[in-house]
């Protein structure tokens, strides 16, 4: 920051108007620079007095210790402002690190789960049984109107399916057009 801008952020840093980077900006200049330490010392000074005198109060003896308080609870205000910006990061952190394991033990514990207790079968085109949540047998007797349809689908692609469909259901007269 130079003199020019820090002298720009007198007034608003009086003020408390300066957001937490200005202000640590400006701070830390001042630290580091007589000139603008002087110059905001008279300003703080005569707007103090000024303000003092305006709200009937009793003006105070050390301007320079109030002043130093005031850079001195700005100086606190960053420091508690950079720990909690510090706490929300590590809160984040730890929130999607926990979610994260407990998201992979749980899925790994299903799919573990499935892989050992679920029972392989082998399909043998059965329509009866297949949906049985269709109690009324519409489903199955679409599918039994494109029998041949699903057939002819199985010889081109595969034929060991379409001779398992064929001894499954002998009696069907199967239509082997293409």
């Amino acid at each position: 920051m130079t003199c020019i801008d820090a002298q720009r952020l007198i007034m608003p840093f009086i003020n408390k108007k300066l957001d937490i980077n200005q202000m640590e900006d400006f701070i830390d200049h001042i630290h580091s620079c007589p000139n603008c330490m002087e110059e905001l010392e008279v300003y703080y000074v005569l707007l103090s007095g000024m303000k003092q005198l305006d709200e009937d109060k009793e003006l105070s003896v050390n301007f320079h210790q109030d002043l130093l308080q005031l850079i001195k609870r700005s100086e606190d205000r960053i420091f508690h402002d950079k720990i909690l910006h510090i706490r929300k990061k590590i809160i984040l952190i730890l929130v999607i690190t926990l979610t994260a394991f407990i998201s992979s033990f749980r899925i790994g514990e299903f799919v573990v789960e499935d892989v050992l207790h679920k029972e392989l079968f082998k399909s043998n085109f059965y329509i009866e049984g297949l949906f049985p949540e269709d109690g009324d047998g519409i489903l199955s007797g679409k599918i039994s109107g494109h029998l041949n349809e699903i057939h002819n689908f199985l010889m081109e692609e595969d034929p060991e399916s379409a001779i398992r469909l064929e001894k499954t259901y002998p009696e069907y007269e199967w239509d082997t057009k293409k």
